[in-house]
């Protein structure tokens, strides 16, 4: 069903399009394809205290050694001092950042696939002193990676949220991951076997070391292909979200490798690894890979602070040279994406506290590519300042794909986002007010405001200006101690939009948004919210996540849980 909007108010109480297989509307497609590489770059003295206050004239950019012309230049700055405006018991929402909060959003990734039971515990206790140490306003938000990855708590500024959230995680063992006493075991007893077999006669030793290779790389290869997935669906799902994105991996082991100054970047290196990297740069994902190795003080693998290092004479060379390697792949990960590798601590919370406050303070700078031939080669970033001595930390590099993708039904794509796993967008600006049922109201009511600044709006000789979007609500089940459900049939609302606004009404939006108001009939629970919004010419989404409780009391005259509207 469509309506003609010519006014700045819309109520939408329209009959729900199938959440999943609505058809696309009969409108024209603009394709619009934009050549330009962002780079995100922290700049720290010589002491390592966070250097702001450059200006674009401090920045030179090379790609490929060749100088390129930075066509935009921001500088971001966040105060932890500052005032956090907070919602309250008006039940208000927003996808974007709103006074006190960093620009710079962040997902904790606790990766339980490659970090082995014994030490899943004590990097929990770690990220919860990491998470109730964190002031209001932070926007993070919590996944787990075991067999699949996995949404535990969408982005929120409350720590209070986080903390719950990542309260319920329990260890989780998928068998890949052995504990670094069991590698050593099965070692040991393959070397006596081989011992006793003295290489004569049967060869058991051989054979039982084989088995245990065999074993291992088997283990390694299902972990490698399933944290690149993985990687790969994160990155998507934080594509639109604008800015950038800081990822701290919270793992015991990192099963990938980022390295560029080697060579390494040819054809050989698998399809799906490449993606990973180039969607990892085109979000804009800076990798903070902290090591959960550093909270155990019984070997002496890893056990030490900053500023101890181990005795190497204390070390066997395994422990070494295992050391060595760990460290050289979390580097490898940080330096190629503009994070920092954490390891080496026994106080893992408050070096992720301390690199989060850095990561909120950077410089954003853009340009385009000279090279205008895109032949899936990669392409190698270089930074500098003007005056040397400060350090620079930024992502070095991309792959030339050419922009080829087929365009999307922009209904499955709005579904998508809307799936509980799924983040917040921020192509669209939302900013929605839930009123729950009262007396005057039976119904759940939700007044929003679409930012038009990001829209696609093609002006007419008249000077209108015109365009079409989609909107979405659907309510998801979210019971205490259990994960977000959603049924076959979720209670919903929908419909597409027809804008047309004269040039006073343009200017108007542009300042307080385009307003439209949804309604829901629920009965008493707990719900998250997700309202969804695209803009079918451009394909550009914007979504939010609101958390409501329906009390009991106020639910008079209420539909029977099963239905919908």
């Amino acid at each position: 069903m469509k309506r003609r909007c010519t006014l700045f108010s819309i109520t939408l109480l329209l009959p729900a399009l199938a959440f999943a297989q609505a058809s696309k509307p009969d409108i024209p497609t603009i394709q619009v394809t934009s050549r330009i590489v962002y780079v995100d770059i922290t700049v720290h003295d010589s002491a390592g205290n966070i250097v702001r206050g450059l200006t674009q004239n401090d920045f030179h950019v090379f790609e490929d050694g060749k100088p390129q012309q930075i066509d935009y230049f921001s500088e971001h700055v966040y105060n932890p001092a500052a005032p956090v405006v907070k919602s309250g018991p008006t039940l208000t929402f927003s996808n974007t950042s709103t006074p006190g909060q960093s620009s710079a959003a962040t997902v904790l990734l606790f990766d339980l696939l490659n970090t082995s039971t014994q030490d899943q515990l004590t990097a929990r206790e770690q990220m919860l002193k990491f998470l109730g140490g964190l002031p209001p306003g932070r926007r993070i938000s919590l996944f787990t990676l075991t067999d699949k990855l996995q949404m535990i708590q969408s982005f929120t500024g409350s720590p209070e949220l986080l903390t719950a959230a990542a309260k319920m995680l329990k260890p989780v063992d998928r068998g890949h991951m052995p504990s670094r006493e069991q590698v050593e075991q099965d070692t040991d007893v393959a070397q006596e076997f081989d011992k006793q077999a003295g290489g004569g006669g049967a060869g058991v030793g051989h054979s039982a070391m084989d088995d245990n290779v065999q074993t291992q790389d088997s283990d390694l290869g299902i972990r490698t292909y399933s944290t690149i997935a993985a990687l790969t669906q994160l990155s998507s799902m934080m594509s639109s979200y604008q800015g950038r994105k800081n990822l701290f991996w919270v793992s015991e082991s990192f099963p990938i490798a980022l390295n560029t100054t080697q060579g390494h970047w040819t054809q050989t290196i698998p399809v799906d690894f490449r993606r990973m990297t180039n969607v990892l740069a085109d979000a804009r994902i800076a990798v903070y890979p902290v090591s959960v190795l550093g909270t155990d003080a019984g070997t002496s693998l890893v056990a030490f602070s900053d500023s101890i290092a181990p005795d190497p004479r204390e070390e066997s060379p395994k422990e070494f040279m295992g050391r060595g390697t760990l460290r050289t792949s979390m580097n490898n990960i940080a330096d190629q994406t503009g994070g920092q590798a954490v390891y080496g601590t026994n106080d893992l919370a408050g070096a992720m506290r301390r690199n989060l406050d850095d990561s909120a303070n950077y410089y954003t700078l853009a340009y385009q590519p000279q090279n205008k031939k895109w032949k899936n080669q990669f392409r190698s970033i270089r930074v500098e300042l003007t005056q040397n001595g400060d350090t620079l930390s930024y992502r070095r590099g991309y792959f030339a794909y050419p922009d080829n993708a087929p365009a999307q039904n922009p209904v499955h794509q709005l579904n998508v986002a809307l799936q509980p796993e799924t983040p917040e967008s921020a192509m669209l600006a939302l900013k929605s007010t839930v009123d729950l049922p009262d007396a005057q109201h039976s119904g759940v009511l939700v007044h929003s405001a679409l930012g038009a600044a990001n829209l696609n709006l093609v002006s007419t000789p008249d000077g209108h200006r015109h365009g079409q979007i989609l909107v979405m609500l659907v309510a998801l089940r979210d019971d205490p101690g259990k994960a977000v459900t959603q049924p076959d049939a979720p209670p919903q609302t929908s419909g597409v939009l027809n804008l047309d606004f004269t040039p006073a009404q343009y200017q108007s939006i542009l300042k307080d948004g385009i307003a439209f108001t949804q309604q829901l009939q629920l009965p008493p629970g707990r719900y998250r919210l997700r309202l969804g919004v695209s803009d079918l010419t451009s394909q550009r989404l914007g979504t939010l996540d609101m958390p409501i409780s329906i009390p009991a009391q106020t639910a008079k005259n209420q539909p029977p849980a099963n239905s919908h509207n």
